[in-house]
């Protein structure tokens, strides 16, 4: 089945039409007119373009880092419950991310493309109700497998109660944590990329608000956790969805949907979604296979140090998700006009940048280790505090290593390669980090030797995805001139 960049350029064989042209022209007026600015300086394009995906970014995963601070009070057990259960919700998660970057993908290749508004309007049609199809089915699966898979996965009876209580109200709400994935991907790729920040951060701080009243002040403990977090998606959900209406340019409505309706455009944005997805769930398995390791480790103390660093991990990490995650679209823009000398430049330039930012991110969490490990411990469980001042700054070693792998792959999805990005993605991340993590439980039983063997192994593949992602460029370069 042709992929969804062949189903457009097959579209664009049709005469360009001067509704095409305007289209594009309003698309672009955003942003700094989004085209030129690509075309002269993708440099500057992917600092605009950063900083508010990054704000999104940082709201979404405040959720979580909020949730964890606050059950935290509540004992190890809730901890380590809610630690587990947001492993594992992260992995059913990359559904959603799946689609959200061949959505944005396929609309930025698209709109590069000059096609028609009615073509573009139907890829944002059908990726809307794959979202809603999907988000539901998932929700309905995960509440069904939590307990069977939580008996055995044989957590400890201490953790069980709270990963329940927290596991079915947060699957519960899993279309809302859909919708905000995908629908900013739409806003994106149309250059109204502030009105998504708008959006995750108001709702960020009401889920912290909520959080505080639900969990201080109501005493509801991991219930009020999840109550917050999905209620707070559940109203992000319905104003991108009101953005998504009210845009001028690529409207949005159930009525237009069910007209749109196209089982092969569906088809080919689950074929190009699918190789996401699973990247995507291959990082999360990270997170759940690492707390497997822990939990064979067979020490409380050094898994609750490891949850905590790993949040922190995750939260530090933001920034170059946000710089790879717009690299996409410009990628994709760059690759629709064949310009392949300035996406090499523009991956030279942002593994600098990431690898800098990095840097900077470890030296703070190095330094901040102690009022960071105090915010996760209230109380004065020593063993524990000093488990997470152990953990904080092995683990966060990763940060500096990573930037190589995520811009690597990110360049590969704007190239449309998923599924040699999802290749290099799940060697990295399952196949070497946690191979590696497992030597370092299983043969030496040792919490040190574990950070080691994990952080080894994020550096290989990180090396091997920077080599692909060169070759690739190169071997396009070479398809291009054939051609000419």
């Amino acid at each position: 089945m042709p992929k969804m960049d062949e189903w457009i350029d097959e579209t664009i064989k049709e005469p360009l039409t001067d509704s095409a042209k305007q289209l594009y022209d309003q698309l672009n007026g955003k942003t700094e007119d989004l085209k030129t600015l690509v075309n002269d300086n993708p440099k500057k394009a992917l600092s605009i373009m950063s900083i508010p995906a990054f704000l999104s970014l940082f709201c979404l995963s405040l959720n979580g880092l909020v949730d964890i601070i606050f059950v935290s009070e509540c004992g190890e057990g809730s901890l380590i419950g809610v630690g587990i259960i947001q492993s594992i919700f992260t992995i059913m998660v990359g559904f959603g991310a799946g689609l959200s970057v061949a959505t944005n993908s396929s609309l930025s290749y698209a709109i590069s493309k000059y096609v028609s508004k009615k073509k573009v309007c139907k890829i944002v049609n059908n990726s809307i109700i794959l979202t809603l199809i999907i988000g539901v089915m998932l929700s309905i699966l995960l509440i069904l497998i939590l307990k069977p898979l939580l008996m055995a996965l044989h957590i400890h009876e201490f953790a069980l109660d709270d990963a329940f209580t927290y596991g079915y109200v947060l699957f519960a709400g899993n279309v809302f944590f859909f919708f905000s994935s995908v629908i900013p991907a739409i806003l994106k790729a149309e250059g109204e990329i502030i009105k998504t920040t708008y959006a995750l951060t108001s709702t960020s701080i009401l889920n912290i608000i909520l959080d505080y009243i639900f969990i201080k002040v109501l005493g509801y403990g991991v219930f009020g956790a999840a109550i917050a977090t999905v209620t707070c998606s559940a109203i992000c959900g319905c104003i991108l969805l009101y953005f998504i209406i009210k845009s001028k340019n690529i409207p949005f409505s159930f009525k237009s949907a069910s007209v749109d309706f196209d089982f092969e455009i569906m088809k080919k944005i689950i074929s190009d979604a699918l190789p996401v997805s699973f990247e995507s769930i291959v990082l999360s398995l990270f997170a759940f296979l690492a707390n497997m390791i822990f939990n064979l480790l067979d020490s409380p103390i050094n898994w609750a140090g490891f949850i905590a660093s790993y949040r922190i991990y995750t939260f530090a990490i933001m920034p170059i998700i946000a710089i790879a995650e717009a690299n996409v679209t410009i990628t994709a823009y760059l690759y629709g006009q064949k310009n392949f000398d300035d996406i090499k430049n523009l991956l030279k330039y942002e593994l600098k940048i990431g690898c800098l930012i990095s840097i900077i991110l470890w030296v703070i969490i190095f330094v901040l280790k102690d009022f960071i490990a105090g915010l996760f411990v209230t109380d004065g469980n020593m063993m524990e505090m000093e488990a997470i001042k152990y953990a904080l700054p092995i683990l966060n070693v990763l940060l500096i290593i990573i930037p190589l792998g995520l811009m690597s792959v990110s360049i590969l999805q704007g190239l449309q390669e998923y599924k040699k990005s999802f290749i290099l993605s799940t060697l990295r991340a399952v196949i070497l980090e946690i191979l590696f993590g497992f030597i370092g439980v299983l043969i030496f039983e040792d919490v040190f030797m574990i950070y080691l063997g994990i952080i080894f192994g994020g550096l290989l593949g990180c090396l091997i995805s920077l080599y692909m992602s060169r070759k690739v460029i190169n071997n396009k370069i070479k398809e291009v001139a054939n051609v000419n």
